[in-house]
């Protein structure tokens, strides 16, 4: 199966070809990036950063979402970066500039996108238990350089998650539960308003 984030017709095909196989899905870890590009545009006209890094792993979690509970006990593992910091300080997410290429500036794009990771992480979180769906964890992490999959998974398969209750919260290497870095990072309200502008996006690029 191949899987090209930066088209959301792919990332569904992808998902129907997985689903078709009748497989389980106990953990998904969210970690294809690309990192302080040049200006560029997706398949759906979507900033390509910003489309790689949240709207593509956004639908193919809600694509897969039924059936990541259906296995559960199950993980979904979003892989974010210490430079959301780097995201807009005052608003965070610039809804209504996403693709705008005249204020384009490659590292805050970056760091707009990781925010956005972390901001759906907890979204996500917060919604499956609203649903009361206790058994699948959701947490968001900043790679180790020298050790990149090691937070990844510890989040994805370590025993303590489900010990612990970790659920909608953000990790350090090595599997050191911190804060993020940015207090906007934890700005509920704003994680729900991105969930519902990139559902939106998402609908409005697929024509559904």
């Amino acid at each position: 199966m191949t899987l090209d984030l930066l088209s959301l017709k792919s990332v569904d095909a992808f998902a129907s070809a997985f689903l078709t196989r009748g497989l389980p899905l106990h953990g998904l870890i969210l970690n294809a990036g690309i990192m302080a590009t040049p200006f560029t545009l997706s398949a759906d006209g979507i900033e390509s950063q910003f489309a790689t890094n949240h709207v593509a792993h956004f639908r193919l979690t809600q694509r897969l979402l039924d059936r990541i509970v259906e296995s559960a006990p199950s993980r979904v593992v979003v892989v974010s970066a210490k430079l959301h910091t780097l995201a807009p300080k005052r608003e965070g997410i610039r809804f209504d500039k996403i693709s705008e290429q005249a204020i384009y500036k490659p590292w805050v794009a970056y760091g707009q996108s990781k925010l956005a990771n972390i901001l759906f992480s907890s979204e996500l979180s917060r919604s499956l238990e609203a649903r009361g769906i206790k058994n699948v964890y959701v947490n968001s992490l900043h790679p180790d350089e020298d050790q990149g999959a090691s937070t990844s998974l510890f989040l994805a398969t370590d025993p303590t998650v489900e010990e612990k209750d970790y659920r909608g919260l953000y990790f350090d290497p090595i599997a050191k539960l911190v804060e993020p870095d940015s207090k906007i990072a934890t700005d509920a309200a704003l994680a729900k308003k991105l969930w519902e502008f990139t559902e939106k996006l998402v609908q409005e690029k697929l024509g559904k």
